[in-house]
């Protein structure tokens, strides 16, 4: 009796790792590239984040982000003295999750919400 059962777990947790792929969520996109500046090279601490391209018609675009932009906050975390391994893993999402973000334009500070497109969008 314990073989059939230990038999049957096995196949349904076979069946669901077979299927996890269609089950799990796609990475999105926002459309922005970044250029950084920090200090370290193991785990480097960040100094600024500033928006160095946008791609049209992108989720960014879409927010009014600028090249030039500086990002301030990620999710609430301070980007400047944050740790990159901290701020990178804040900044992936799947399609349709928002990011929310905060840059600094000249002296103004300005909240963003950004929602993930499909990679290729």
């Amino acid at each position: 009796m314990l073989a059939k059962l230990s038999r049957f777990f096995y196949c349904v947790f076979l069946s669901f790792l077979l299927l996890q792929p269609a089950f799990a969520a796609e990475r999105g996109t926002f459309g922005f590239e970044v250029s950084v500046n920090a200090d370290g090279i193991l785990s480097p601490t960040l100094i600024w984040a500033k928006i160095a391209k946008i791609k049209p018609a992108s989720p960014a675009e879409k927010a009014g982000m600028k090249v030039g932009d500086e990002i301030v906050e990620v999710e609430g975390h301070t980007v400047a003295g944050a740790k990159a391994s901290l701020i990178t893993p804040l900044m992936k999402k799947d399609v349709g999750q928002i990011l929310n973000l905060k840059v600094k334009r000249g002296t103004d500070t300005i909240p963003l919400q950004l929602t993930a497109a499909p990679v290729g969008n």
